[in-house]
């Protein structure tokens, strides 16, 4: 079991919640209007599981036969993350690509 992959950030395409870091060390992504660290607006991932471990999973998903891949493909295989300020929705996103 590995904390990156089995226990930390959900992969796949999501609205909110935490941005993966899977490519490169986190790093700050302040908002360029107040200085405050942007949040996880959306993130569009290449493949919705992360290397088959299964436990971001529905139950059963596996006998559905389902592909893994979303659809796009971003940067060589990774996600496109966009942040977004929540003191001001009209202060400017950042897009970052991991992998």
């Amino acid at each position: 079991m590995a904390y990156l992959s089995d226990l930390s950030v959900a992969p796949g395409t999501k609205a909110g919640g935490w941005p993966r870091w899977h490519a490169f060390d986190p790093y700050p992504m302040p908002c360029v209007a107040r200085g405050r660290q942007l949040d996880l607006l959306i993130a569009f991932g290449t493949y919705e599981r992360d290397d088959g471990v299964g436990h971001w999973d529905p139950p059963d998903i596996s006998d559905l036969g389902l592909d893994d891949t979303t659809g796009l493909i971003l940067g060589r295989g990774g996600d496109l993350q966009i942040f977004y300020c929540t003191t001001n929705p009209l202060h400017p996103v950042h897009s970052h690509v991991q992998g």
